[in-house]
């Protein structure tokens, strides 16, 4: 593990802890693994929440190579062949072959049966068929070149490259994700996504990237955004999209340590969201949640060096903290009593916190959700916990 010492999006040198833990102490094989703790903390100068704490080298490949079980994946017949994470096998291409023969619109009178399409293409395409409707109103791309970094199924380059002429070029995560990619619509996927050494494997610069929940996910930020600028064409377009807005997370009940997976390095709401962009020399052109009450934001911004750095002002970063603080103790007192004994004497403290605040009716607090922290995918974890344990030499 590494130790970061100022906020990866701004370089601001002061953060307050906010949460200790990731989603890894819901699985209780790994609750004192040193990799459970990532000490999240949210930066003074732009409210960006940061994991303090990285794996680096051999502890992230360990944490990629369970990629699935560490998200409350439990492994199964009806797990989703696009999100493998592991080396295809030979059985593995056949069944993917035979699943993409027929393409992405199979119609039901034919009555597929269940290895003969596969249905996680239609969806992808129903859920994000947007994205080429916004693009296409408010970005230049006939005959542009676009790149996409965490490329799942090829459907939206291959709807710009049908609809524009745009050349298009993609950045998986898997291989089972290249796989289709290739095959499905013949885009190119040189290489994967590589969190550690980020960065782009094809010559040249791009009129506009796209990625998908990649700052979430990014283990070095400053690094990606970096290499992103170095691909653009100056005044290039940056088209951000399935990020999470963490204020609409708490406000919806969803427990802190479920959200905060061992994946996410960094948290924020749409005004934070702004403000990394903008420390980043990105202007945003808009950002919006797609679907009313939801917390996925999509954002597109312009590359521009005019642009100077925004920072949170006294009184949002006291709202930010303070959220945090009621997110942190309420999701605490919801976890299963197995995970709560696992933060040892946190709890005590936790727990007398939350009867202080109950007894100070005039003392400030968020807004809070009418509900306890539900964890998401609780059902999920349950069975991970299980296999994990079936898994384990007697």
């Amino acid at each position: 593990m590494v130790t970061i010492e100022q906020c990866p999006a701004c370089q601001g040198e002061t953060a307050t802890i906010v949460c200790r833990y990731n989603g890894l102490v819901l699985l209780k094989d790994m609750q004192t693994s040193d990799l459970a703790r990532y000490d999240y903390a949210c930066c003074h100068r732009c409210g960006l929440v940061f994991a303090t704490r990285r794996p680096v080298g051999e502890e992230f490949d360990g944490l990629n190579r369970n990629f699935n079980e560490f998200l409350g994946r439990p492994a199964g017949e009806n797990a989703n062949p696009l999100d493998n994470e592991h080396p295809l096998t030979d059985a593995d291409r056949q069944a993917l072959r035979r699943a993409l023969a027929g393409g992405w619109l199979v119609s039901e009178d034919h009555e597929p049966g269940a290895k003969d399409w596969m249905p996680w293409l239609l969806a992808d395409r129903m859920s994000q068929g947007y994205h080429v409707d916004w693009l296409s109103a408010s970005v230049p791309l006939q005959g542009k070149r676009v790149l996409e970094v965490r490329s799942k199924t090829g459907f939206l380059l291959d709807a710009l490259r049908r609809y524009h002429g745009a050349q298009v070029f993609a950045m998986p995560m898997f291989e089972s994700q290249q796989f289709v990619i290739e095959r499905l619509y013949d885009i190119p996927c040189t290489r994967r996504v590589d969190f550690e050494q980020f960065d782009v494997p094809y010559e040249g610069q791009f009129d506009l990237i796209i990625t998908k929940h990649l700052l979430t996910h990014a283990l070095h930020p400053g690094r990606m955004f970096q290499t992103l600028r170095e691909h653009l064409v100056p005044g290039g377009h940056l088209y951000l999209y399935a990020e999470t807005d963490d204020t609409l997370k708490y406000r919806k009940g969803k427990n802190l340590f479920g959200e905060q997976k061992c994946f996410h390095f960094q948290s924020f709401d749409l005004r934070t969201f702004v403000r990394v962009l903008s420390w980043q020399g990105f202007r945003v052109l808009f950002v919006r949640h797609p679907k009313r009450g939801d917390s996925e934001m999509t954002c597109l911004a312009k590359w521009d060096p005019e642009v100077r750095g925004q920072s949170i002002s006294d009184e949002e970063l006291s709202a930010r903290l303070g959220m945090y603080r009621a997110w942190h103790d309420g999701s605490a007192l919801g976890l299963p009593a197995d995970t709560q004994q696992a933060l040892g004497e946190d709890m005590d403290a936790i727990r007398a916190r939350e009867h202080a605040r109950a007894d100070d009716a005039d003392s400030p607090r968020p807004l809070k959700p009418g509900k306890a922290f539900r964890l998401t995918h609780e059902e999920g974890y349950r069975a991970v916990n299980e296999q994990r344990q079936d898994r384990r030499p007697t």
